[in-house]
């Protein structure tokens, strides 16, 4: 600025050497701009900031969603676990159990022996009276598979429930780094929009100078 007031303010023919000079370091400040932003794009890689910021904020919102499907679903494992350490003695599995674990071979097998159990006991109440002794030793059996149901799955849903930590933990990380790289990659921007600024600055002071 202050070499194009200089240049405007004289008619001077003895300036000549001077502007000379100054023509000469401004194309050449212009050649290094020029070289400091392909410098800068050539190490960042960054051809198209928009593009990659965008496919940034895609990826950082799928992990969101994975991120909230994964809370809730934990959320509903501590559910039925609480269940079954609240009253585990009037568990009653065939009702208690989330449908989750009715797909587990061990636990599908006990119901299925649990609902034989209850058709016998019913049975003998019906012909042999409540109080019978082959009544009492079913019911027993009955309380023994419950509580057989109950541990199965209080250990099932106590690993699941580590397995989605973890996943959350994982998924948690994974979007905190894709936000650090858009925080990178917005700062990586506004360095790209200042070297930009200054190769046209320079092209303009040398444009106006020719």
């Amino acid at each position: 600025e202050s070499y194009v007031r200089e240049k405007t303010a004289t008619d001077s023919g003895a300036t000549v050497p001077f502007f000379a000079e100054q023509e000469g370091e401004l194309e050449g400040r212009l050649v290094s701009a020029r070289a400091n932003l392909a410098a800068f794009r050539a190490k960042w890689g960054i051809l198209d900031l928009s593009t990659q910021r965008e496919g940034m904020l895609n990826e950082y919102g799928r992990l969101t969603t994975e991120i909230n499907e994964a809370r809730a679903e934990l959320v509903q494992n501590s559910v039925a676990l609480n269940a079954f350490d609240e009253d585990p003695g009037k568990l009653s599995p065939e009702s208690a159990l989330p449908f989750s674990l009715r797909n587990d071979p061990g636990i599908t097998e006990t119901l299925r022996n649990l609902a034989s159990l209850r058709a016998r006991e019913s049975r003998l109440g019906t012909e042999m009276g409540e109080n019978h002794p082959d009544r009492t030793g079913v019911q027993d059996e009955i309380r023994r598979l419950q509580s057989h149901v109950a541990e199965e799955g209080r250990s099932i849903l106590s690993n699941r429930g580590a397995v989605l930590a973890s996943l959350l933990a994982e998924l948690e990380g994974q979007r905190d780094r894709i936000q650090e790289q858009v925080l990178t990659l917005d700062a990586r921007s506004r360095e790209m929009r200042s070297l930009e600024t200054a190769v046209d600055v320079m092209a303009a002071a040398v444009a106006q100078d020719a």
